[in-house]
């Protein structure tokens, strides 16, 4: 199904069923599977999102300076309006109030305190986002046998706030911002924030700090770096990427793959061998790759790189949830990015834990329908 249902344990019933042979024969039949209507309350009592909030606040003291509201109420107010569809500050805190009593909730502040807290609750909301990252990762398990598959990428925003700066954003050049992320297995695990003028490369290491032995990295050409390829290839990790055009290599041999003509480098920096594979293809034959790597299967590389494209669709999910920036400060931006992942995650865990297939438009959809429905704006869902 492509939306989440949630459904009662069956009750096995008597029913009569009429043969031309046997006429009166009982037999036992489940009926249809009744389901329960999306509730968000539901799903944050399955996550346990008070219990990871709660967690989040009190490691990194942010009702320590509080005067009004709990910051724990703060962030459940936040990511409950964001999934049913808030898209401005002033709709957060409306339907944050409107949403009190059902995900339990004291209070909820003013659009115009809203916007002076972001500075006090990015740390406690990133708490939330490792903690429900880890969550995720659990859950998803490994896309290889062997090792993680590890993607780095940067999305650009086009933004006019004034921490915005001048850079290359889009395919142009324009004042913005930079969100990095990392995913392992196709789930974000971390997240760094930039402007527009800082390289697309500049958190790799940060990055690649808690990386572990077999693992799989693949990026694409803006993280193009030989000294990184050979320093990870010392510590049993792969790297995979997309060719840059001043890169030399030695020609070794060419082969046929199909229809394609496949040609063969080899670069050698500090007794690491580097491989570059010139003319590949998938399975489709359409696309024509040139990959570098440090393993010598061309066609396994490629079918790591191929798993790089999770991360596009994380950025596309963004796109498609109305992503956009809640305020104009640094903690702003950083807040907006945080609450959207976070969104993004719990949708992501909720469909997994009840084994259906995952849609993030629809599923926000529904909990929309929902929350429309509970304030009474429009006929059940």
């Amino acid at each position: 199904m492509p939306y989440l249902r949630l459904f009662s344990p069956l009750e096995t019933l008597k029913a009569t069923v009429i043969h031309p042979k046997q006429i009166g024969s009982n037999i036992n039949m489940s009926p249809k599977r009744p389901f329960e209507k999306l509730d968000l309350a539901k799903a944050f009592e399955k996550i346990n999102m008070r219990g990871i909030v709660k967690r989040a606040v009190e490691e990194t003291g942010a009702n320590k300076y509080r005067r009004e509201h709990d910051r724990e109420d703060v962030l459940l107010g936040a990511i409950a309006s964001i999934t049913v569809k808030a898209e401005k500050t002033r709709e957060i805190s409306e339907f944050a109030e409107e949403l009190k009593d059902i995900i339990g909730i004291k209070s909820f502040p003013e659009r115009s305190t809203l916007s002076r807290l972001w500075p006090r609750i990015d740390e406690p909301l990133y708490e939330v986002f490792l903690e429900l990252s880890f969550k995720a990762l659990k859950l998803a398990g490994r896309k290889v046998s062997f090792g993680n598959v590890i993607a780095l990428d940067v999305q650009g925003i086009i933004s006019k706030c004034r921490i915005s700066r001048r850079g290359f954003v889009k395919g142009k050049v324009a004042n913005g911002l930079k969100l990095h992320l990392k995913t392992v297995n196709g789930v974000p695990s971390k997240v760094f924030f930039s402007d527009a003028s800082v390289h697309d490369s500049y958190y790799v290491d940060e990055f690649l700090e808690d990386i572990g032995e077999c693992d799989h990295v693949v990026v694409d050409r803006a993280f193009f770096d030989t000294d990184f390829m050979v320093k990870l290839a010392k510590r049993d990790v792969s790297f995979t990427t997309r060719t840059k055009r001043n890169i030399r290599f030695n020609f070794i041999d060419e082969f046929a793959d199909g229809n394609v003509l496949v040609k063969r480098y080899k670069r050698v920096v500090d007794d690491v061998t580097i491989w570059r594979f010139k003319g590949i293809s998938l399975e489709d034959r359409q696309t024509i790759f040139d990959i570098v790597t440090t393993l010598g299967d061309y066609k396994f590389a490629l079918a790591l790189y191929k798993l790089r494209w999770d991360i596009e669709v994380i950025f596309r999910h963004l796109s498609n949830m109305n992503f956009r920036l809640l305020g104009y400060s640094y903690a702003g931006f950083v807040c907006s990015v945080l609450l959207f992942l976070i969104v993004y995650l719990l949708i992501l865990i909720y469909a997994k834990l009840a084994r259906r297939r995952m849609s993030v438009s629809e599923m926000r959809d529904k909990f929309e329908r929902w929350f429309r429905w509970i304030c009474g704006r429009s006929k059940p869902p």
